[in-house]
């Protein structure tokens, strides 16, 4: 007994099945090795090689090539049947648009110790054919009157050529309609077949069907068929009559599960108006059944606001009149006309506050003991000519110097006014954004005008901006004069106007704070400061818009004080030597000068006049020696008395301080 394998791998089905009683062969060539016409399907090709009537299988090996390369092979020596057999080798593989017009073969080999059998199958071509594998056809109605139209929709995605395509409605086994769609372009694939088809009695439960042909059979590959899947109509026959009064009605019936539904609309006219009886009658399966219903046609409009001038100038008398059906009660503003069917009215006189605004008017109708309502709203425009008030066009305007601004003045007026602002001593007006800059300062005169007048108004505007230091306002070096009650005035630009610091940054005056001259005078003068350390101070000027700093280097400067006026030695005799020493503290440096008795003769001086020598003292040299020290902040002296004595009298020097 032989037997059967069958073998799935990765898009491989191979078969193998015995072809008769075994037989003790040495081997036995194929009889054919068959290349099946390839079929393109979901973007993929499906190869299938046929190798019929070989022996022994266990030595062979099939090999698909495509485009003379090998795609796929597969040997079969895993079958120790020692009978002949049908091989089928399956493959498929992606589809790719250089696989078009490619030759596709089968080879058949068996090797026998040293011998090979060789054969093959005819060549086959790849082309871009789909079989027909989806045919859909759309759902039927679940309920269809009888005598009515409906439709046959067939859908088949992808198949193709469309050109060999036939699609078939079928009703049962019977053709609705067959449609070809030869001459279709070669790329064209999938095609829609749409039939309306009248339902019949007879069609309650019938199946209605599509098929789809793929005829390939010019190309050498075969018909390729395939149908959809059923689908079962339900058909329903009733007559409906509907009327209202003596007006008979179209209805439009459609049956919803069991129910079922007649819909018509009637319009009613003014001679129907009052109670009218709706009738509907049903006749299905040889029975009738009917219903009654009341109906009240009426005619209830919405109420109809009218102005006797839509647009009044300012001061003109305005009549606001709401109308209505003949049997509507109106009410305007809260004020019910006299009686229903009666218009209501309302007259005012036109102001500019009454510009925009809206008047609605209520209507109401009873209608079988029920109210009904409705209104209806209308505006007043109001002509006026315009206005420049503070709040759409301010008197003062700030702007921020680096931003984007525009002068914007919105003025008041029916029609809408135009507006333009110019800038005093200009021609043209301002428009659009601008980049602010400080020239941007100044007046400017707005005018709105409109057909009814015009007004204007000056605008201020003022641009403000960060500190800024100059040299001349705020000097970068400053000298201090001890004593001279003088300030540091540092004047920085700014809007508005900045707060001014100077602080000590060096070791000598850190933390200082340098008095500055106020630029907005009060009632408490700065104070004075009686030391100053010289030095490095930064400067920081501030306001809502910014900062900005700058370093001052700050000296300081003092009038000369004698601190020191000493003789030496103290005592002086007849013939000895004495000297006189002054030291000066000043800055800038003092100049020293002397002034000594009159009649002093051989007086020498040091180089820069400290020291004041004398040798051989004579009586002459006794007497009032002053020092004085001079800069250009001032003068200052001291005085020194020397004696030239004997022996028994001693001498000494007497200090007195001069300035």
């Amino acid at each position: 007994m032989g037997s059967l394998l069958l073998l799935s791998l990765p898009l491989l089905l191979v078969a193998a099945y015995p072809v008769g009683a075994s037989a003790r062969r040495r081997h036995e060539r194929p009889r054919s090795v068959i290349l099946e016409p390839p079929v393109l399907s979901g973007g993929r090709y499906t190869l299938r090689c046929h190798v019929t009537h070989v022996f022994p299988v266990g030595f062979l090996m099939v090999t698909l090539r495509h485009g003379g390369r090998i795609i796929y092979f597969e040997s079969l020596e895993r079958f120790k049947d020692l009978d002949p057999a049908n091989v089928t080798l399956t493959y498929t593989f992606r589809a790719r648009t250089s696989d078009l017009r490619q030759p596709v073969t089968c080879h058949a080999r068996l090797t026998l110790d040293g011998l090979v059998v060789r054969s093959s199958s005819a060549p086959v071509i790849l082309t871009a054919l789909e079989r027909p594998d989806r045919v859909e056809l759309v759902p039927l109605p679940p309920w269809q009157p009888v005598g009515e139209n409906f439709t046959l929709s067939c859908r088949v995605p992808g198949a193709g050529p469309r050109a060999s395509l036939t699609l078939t409605l079928l009703r049962g086994a019977q053709e609705l309609i067959r449609r070809s769609f030869t001459g279709e372009p070669p790329r064209a694939r999938g095609a829609v077949l749409t039939a309306t088809v009248l339902a019949r009695r007879e069609d309650h439960g019938a199946n209605f069907s599509c098929r789809a042909e793929l005829d390939l059979q010019p190309h050498g590959l075969g018909l390729f068929e395939n149908t959809s899947a059923p689908r079962q109509l339900r058909t329903f026959e009733a007559g409906v009559y509907l009327a209202l009064g003596d007006q008979r009605l179209n209805p439009d019936v459609t049956l919803e599960g069991d129910t079922l539904r007649a819909t018509a609309t009637a319009t009613g006219s003014a001679e129907q108006e009052g109670a009218r009886q709706l009738v509907c009658n049903v006749t299905l399966g040889g029975e009738s059944r009917e219903a009654q219903e009341n109906v009240t046609v009426y005619r209830f409009p919405a109420p109809l606001l009218t102005l006797s001038q839509p647009s009044a100038p300012e001061g003109q008398m305005v009549t606001v009149t709401c109308t209505a059906g003949t049997q509507a009660l109106v009410t305007l503003e809260g004020i019910p006309a006299a009686a229903p069917g009666q218009p209501a009215q309302l007259q005012l006189n036109a102001t500019e506050n009454d510009d925009g605004r809206g008047f609605v008017c209520y209507a109401t109708l009873e209608v079988d003991g029920e109210t009904l309502s409705k209104n209806g709203s209308t505006e007043l425009r109001v002509l006026y000519v315009p206005a420049l008030d503070s709040v759409g066009c301010p008197d003062r305007i700030t702007w921020v110097e680096g931003t984007e601004a525009s002068l914007s003045c919105v003025a008041h007026g029916v029609p809408a006014p135009d507006v333009s602002c110019v800038r005093s001593g200009e021609a043209h007006p301002v428009e659009g954004l601008l980049r602010v800059a400080r020239e941007h300062a100044g007046t400017y005169h707005c005018e709105a005008t409109n057909t009814l007048g015009s007004t204007a108004k000056t605008v201020a505007i003022t641009v403000e901006y960060g500190p800024r230091f100059e040299e001349r306002g705020c000097p970068s070096n400053w000298t201090w004069v001890e004593g001279s009650g003088s300030l540091f005035s540092c004047e920085v630009d700014g809007k508005p106007q900045p707060s001014v610091e100077c602080v000590g940054s060096e070791d000598a005056n850190e933390g200082v704070v340098l008095p500055l001259v106020s630029s907005k005078p009060g009632p408490r003068a700065p104070s004075l400061p009686s030391d100053l350390p010289a030095g490095v101070y930064v400067c920081n000027a501030t306001n809502p818009h910014g900062s900005s700093v700058k370093t001052v280097v700050v000296s300081a400067e003092y009038r000369p004080v004698v601190a020191e006026l000493a003789a030496s030695p103290p005592s002086v005799r007849p013939g000895g030597n004495f000297t006189l020493t002054c030291r000066a503290e000043a800055w800038p440096p003092a100049q020293i000068s002397w002034r000594a008795p009159p009649g002093a003769s051989n007086i020498g001086l040091s180089s820069n006049n400290s020291t004041l020598s004398v040798a051989g003292a004579l009586g002459s040299h006794g007497g009032e020696y002053e020092c004085a020290a001079t800069n250009a902040h001032g003068r200052h002296a001291r005085r020194i008395t020397v004696r030239v004595a004997d022996r028994d009298r001693e001498p000494r020097a007497n200090n007195t301080d001069r300035s």
